[in-house]
């Protein structure tokens, strides 16, 4: 019988905590982004200038897009 090792590479780590992944709900920010669409943002080396597209968490837990 043959079994696969785990993978340790530390590859579901990296998409963990360096990259957030949200579905949208709501048009508020139509047409630039449209319900449902996803997005895939960096949690690391950001620092954010005008017009950028922000994620964070509300004081509920909420993800909020701005």
């Amino acid at each position: 019988m043959f079994r696969a090792k785990p993978n340790n590479s530390g590859g579901d780590e990296l998409f963990r905590y360096a990259l957030g992944m949200l579905v949208t709900s709501g048009n508020s920010m139509s047409p630039t982004i449209e319900d449902r669409d996803i997005i895939i943002s960096s949690n690391i080396f950001f620092s954010p200038e005008r017009n950028d597209i922000i994620l964070f968490q509300d004081e509920n837990g909420f993800d909020v897009v701005k």
